[in-house]
């Protein structure tokens, strides 16, 4: 695979990729606000002009409805494809395309890409905007790239270093700092079948992305979820809760159950790494979460470089129950292509090894995260050096608040030809801006009586 390296000097990366790592200098964060966007993106487009310049986010269209918050009408519904990508044509654009999307173009027939003019359509608050330039000078990683320190309510490395950095940037992604909505879990197995794993109700803070927080102390909680399944009646009434640190290391993961046919809330320690997810129906982990969630300490992590990809950009179609509902949207084997729009971005591409005498069931991932949002593609191979599993991420920008909602994402399980996806719409759309909840709402006593039928 050939990779654009663009200004950035590797060098570093002959050490370890995990060591700790100091802020960027003032000088070279300059470049800030000038020729890179605050988050650290190119602000240039390509000399191609196939990837435009960022000029800002677009504005919501006349449909949509602020009492329905959840509803994000598509700003670019006029937009055409501009050519399709199959397993017939995909030899011209093997350079642009990840590893797991050729090889689902190869395994199906009616696979395909369609190719829409590149958004550049990233929503961040001006305040998140001079943290992060702020980051660019004062925020590391500790803990052998396992922990950050120094960082507030921003992009934490504007200018990544390292793969620790990058991953990061995709952990502390920008997004509405309280949203909560009814989502659906669906599993379709190699055969077609589909299966209802869930309708939750979910809600996600960021305290990192708490605007009245001035400071964030090593190791504090920097995002926290919760759901309730509601149906169907198999589930009902099963409940999680997960909170993650700045120190993954030390302090790490705290996650919680609460199941109906036991009635008591339980510590559960090993819903992390390689445990198969709830309601995944063992089709993907709990670090594949949107891409990947959770401690970085079985990989040693290598920054490879910036490209060109064809990665999910800008699905509002998706998430749009009348023009793509389930019965639509379920096909065997990947979801419907009609449905889902492709578009060419840079992505940072990150390589990450399975350490010596360490377990998972991964022994290699290649992460390919957007230079504007951080969401991307996921490819992950097994022991024997196959490609296992692949896992993409549908983004959109937020209406009702500023922020980018990357969480509708789909895991493809290629030694079986299932897929599920997690965070799928319900009737009033998918997850939205609320405000935050008590800090009582988040202790494990108040998840028992939630969960209660």
């Amino acid at each position: 695979m050939k990779v654009s390296i663009k200004s950035i000097a590797f060098a570093a990366f002959a050490l370890s990729a995990g060591q700790t790592h100091a802020a960027v200098s003032a000088q070279e964060a300059q470049q800030l606000g000038s020729s890179l966007t605050p988050w650290g993106a190119e602000k240039a487009g390509n000399a191609q002009g196939t990837i435009p310049a960022y000029t800002g986010t677009a504005k919501a269209p006349a449909s949509y409805d602020p009492k329905k918050p959840g509803i994000h009408p598509d700003p670019f519904s006029e937009d055409e494809p501009l050519y399709t990508i199959s397993a017939g044509n995909m030899a011209t654009y093997s350079k642009q395309l990840s590893a797991g999307v050729q090889e689902m173009l190869r395994r199906y027939p009616g696979y395909k890409l369609n190719i829409y003019p590149t958004r550049r359509n990233a929503n961040y608050a001006q305040w998140v905007n001079d943290n992060s330039i702020k980051n660019a000078t004062q925020c590391k990683t500790i803990n052998d790239g396992n922990g950050v320190e120094g960082c507030i309510g921003g992009v934490p490395f504007p200018i990544p270093k390292t793969g620790n950095e990058v991953m990061w940037n995709r952990l502390l992604q920008f997004d509405a700092p309280s949203v909560e909505g009814t989502i659906n879990v669906w599993l379709v197995d190699g055969a077609g079948k589909q299966i209802h794993q869930g309708e939750d109700q979910i809600r996600v803070e960021i305290p990192y992305y708490d605007r009245t927080k001035t400071k964030m102390e090593p190791g504090e909680i920097y995002w926290r979820w919760y759901h309730v399944a509601t149906a169907p009646a198999r589930v009902a009434g099963e409940a999680l809760m997960m909170h993650d640190s700045l120190d993954m290391v030390n302090i790490g993961r705290r996650a919680w159950q609460y199941l109906p046919g036991q009635r008591r809330t339980k510590l559960s320690p090993d819903l992390a790494y390689d445990t198969p997810a709830p309601q995944s129906g063992g089709s993907f982990n709990m670090d594949d979460n949107l891409l990947f969630l959770g401690a970085m300490d079985r990989f040693d992590w290598k920054l490879v470089g910036k490209q060109e990809m064809f990665i999910p950009y800008n699905n509002y179609k998706v998430k749009d129950q009348v023009q793509c509902p389930y019965s639509k949207l379920l096909s065997r084997n990947y979801i419907e292509p009609e449905c889902t729009r492709w578009e060419l971005h840079r992505v940072w591409v990150v390589e990450a090894t399975i350490k010596p005498g360490v377990r998972h069931n991964y022994h290699k991932r290649v992460f390919y995260l957007d230079e504007d949002v951080f969401s991307g593609l996921a490819d992950n191979y097994d022991a024997a050096g196959k490609i296992y599993r692949t896992v993409q991420q549908f983004p959109t920008s937020r209406y009702e608040a500023e922020g980018n909602d990357n969480s509708f994402t789909v895991y493809h399980d290629l030694s079986t030809g299932s897929y599920a996806f997690t965070v799928g719409p319900s009737a009033s759309g998918t997850t939205y801006a609320t405000p935050p909840k008590d800090p009582r709402f988040w202790s494990p006593e108040s998840l028992a009586g939630r969960g209660i039928r």
